[in-house]
């Protein structure tokens, strides 16, 4: 499974569960992942590893939004897929938040959103 995820995209099309995010720059979090794009659907699935006072721990995610009424997006769905990929990075902060302290691994980040 990690071998198909960490297979390489394309290098334009950011991930929406660390890239852009409070832990983007922490090295020690490692992230295989896929996403997808579409007009009207933005995703994003994958695998977060984290650093503990109990070793390393793994957790999965799963962002999915969809607008039912893409045909309203007018041209180019730009505008959009940034929208949504910002909320889906928040998300993400906060379930990295979360499973960092439900391990005692204390940081900030994402700590606000709740």
């Amino acid at each position: 499974m990690l071998n198909l995820l960490k297979l390489p995209g394309y290098p334009w099309l950011k991930d929406r569960i660390k890239a852009g995010t409070c832990f983007s720059t922490n090295k020690t979090v490692k992230l295989w992942d896929k996403t997808g794009f579409v007009k009207g659907s933005n995703g994003n699935a994958g695998i977060v590893e984290i650093n503990t006072p109990f070793g390393r721990k793994a957790y999965s995610i799963v962002l999915f939004i969809e607008r039912k009424d893409f045909h309203s997006i007018s041209g180019n769905a730009r505008k959009w897929f940034e929208q949504s990929s910002m909320h889906m990075r928040r998300i993400s902060e906060m379930t990295y938040a979360y499973f960092s302290k439900r391990y005692h691994n204390y940081n900030e980040c994402g700590l606000t959103l709740f």
